[in-house]
């Protein structure tokens, strides 16, 4: 069996699993619920929220979505999540991430 077929298969098996009941995609604001309601440690969201600060990042934002619901949505001073910001480089991550998908594919 092909790499190319394992991956198929295996991103079928998964994307069929993950999605959630009805269609949703949030027209305003996420839907929210507990971390441990969607399978994840809440202590571990908590440590990372700590680490930002300490370490001295330069994270502006957290934002962790899990099975369509918003678990996680952590800002760090002194941005507020309401002022805008320049996202230049996304659009060159996005970029460079589907060109390696691409590659890989290829």
């Amino acid at each position: 069996m092909t790499f190319r077929r394992v991956l198929l298969m295996a991103s079928l098996c998964c994307s069929a699993a993950a999605q959630p009941e009805a269609p949703y995609w949030p027209f305003g604001k996420w839907r929210t619920a507990t971390p441990e309601s969607q399978g994840i440690d809440s202590q571990l969201l908590a440590n990372a929220v700590d680490e930002v600060p300490r370490r001295q990042l330069g994270v502006h934002s957290l934002l962790v979505i899990r099975h369509g619901y918003a678990v996680l949505d952590a800002h760090f001073y002194p941005y507020d999540g309401v002022a805008p910001h320049d996202l230049a480089s996304v659009t060159k991550t996005v970029t460079s991430v589907l060109t390696g998908v691409a590659v890989i594919a290829g």
